[in-house]
């Protein structure tokens, strides 16, 4: 999110795990990004600009929390490697003004 609900990023995609036989973090998946972009107001304003595979690493996941990284270079390079992002659940807020 840049501004809350109002302006966030979003990206749709597919999404499938390295090795399954890992079951706990951190957790690496491949990634097909199909398109991606800005949502304003509501309204979104997705190209395929944002898109191709990439790389996801799940470094710490809860109910609450989830922190991912990109390990390396997206093949396109529309993802650098050492990317974090971190999503928290918007209930945990909702207590702010």
């Amino acid at each position: 999110e840049v501004l809350g609900t109002a302006v966030f990023f979003t990206a749709e995609g597919s999404f499938k795990e390295v090795d399954s036989s890992v079951q706990n973090c951190p957790k690496d998946y491949t990634v097909d990004i199909e398109r991606g972009g800005l949502v304003l107001l509501g309204l979104p304003l997705l190209s395929s600009a944002i898109s191709g595979p990439g790389y996801l690493r799940c470094l710490y996941l809860d109910r609450d929390i989830r922190i991912f990284e990109s390990p390396g270079d997206s093949p396109g390079r529309w993802e650098e490697a050492g990317l974090r992002v971190v999503q928290v659940r918007e209930a945990l807020f909702s207590d702010l003004p």
